[in-house]
């Protein structure tokens, strides 16, 4: 059996570097939406943000930004309690099968029996875990957000998501890449930007999140320049 092929890795030099290489492709936290699965953005959103027409709206959730300063954090602790090697590299990655897929990984997992692999942190509210989560599972996106990660580094052979519960309790996930997931993914990113290329735009869903979308497409028309218009005419 042949190895896969590595992903492309890109030093990350800058924010709007790393922003500029996210604009051109799917990310993790991103490909949750090909499904109908993201919290944050519907498909519709991500089409026009990825199409040029309209920026995503950043989430406004005070999770997402604890979430962001606690990872090195977590890390740390998943690393003390699991014994796991843990290692950051300052890079975005590339997929060599899809173009227009890519991912940063949080840590990388080496010099371990089952091989290099992939850790995903998380800080979770303890109702949210409750409700949003399973022992056994977590939500959709992330379950997605891993297995893409997976697609574009065909190397990890497993990974976990590492959910810290309520800023008291690390919960460990361990998954193995899904193939038939990872198909779905790379079929599903690849069949998005083919539907960029063409103009093919999806339609609404209805999200109540999609108003700063269609505020950027739609924009509100001045009344007095309409009625100004009017009377010219």
């Amino acid at each position: 059996m042949t190895d896969p092929l590595p992903a492309k890795a890109t030093p990350i030099t800058s924010d709007d570097q790393w922003h500029a290489l996210r604009a051109v492709n799917i990310g993790s936290s991103e490909v949750a939406a090909l499904f109908d699965a993201s919290p944050y953005m519907t498909k519709f959103m991500l089409w026009h943000a990825k199409a040029g027409n309209a920026p995503l709206k950043q989430p406004d959730d005070e999770r997402v930004d604890w979430g962001k300063h606690l990872e090195p954090g977590i890390a740390n602790g998943v690393a003390e309690a699991m014994r796991w090697n843990l290692v950051a590299r300052k890079e975005y990655l590339s997929s060599p099968a899809v173009e227009g897929m890519g991912c940063t990984i949080d840590r990388h997992i080496e010099d371990h029996a089952q091989g290099p692999g992939i850790v995903e942190c998380k800080n979770v509210d303890f109702i949210r875990w409750k409700t949003t989560w399973t022992p056994t599972r977590a939500p959709a996106h992330i379950e997605l957000q891993l297995q893409e990660q997976f697609a574009v580094d065909r190397r990890k052979t497993w990974g976990a998501i590492a959910a810290l519960v309520g800023g008291n309790e690390l919960v460990i996930y361990e998954r193995r890449p899904d193939p038939k997931i990872i198909a779905e993914i790379e079929a599903a990113v690849a069949a998005f930007w083919s539907d960029v290329r063409a103009g093919r735009a999806p339609e609404p869903f209805g999200d109540a999140k999609e108003i700063p979308t269609l505020a950027a497409l739609y924009p509100a028309t001045d009344d007095q320049e309409v009625a100004t218009l009017d009377l010219e005419a």
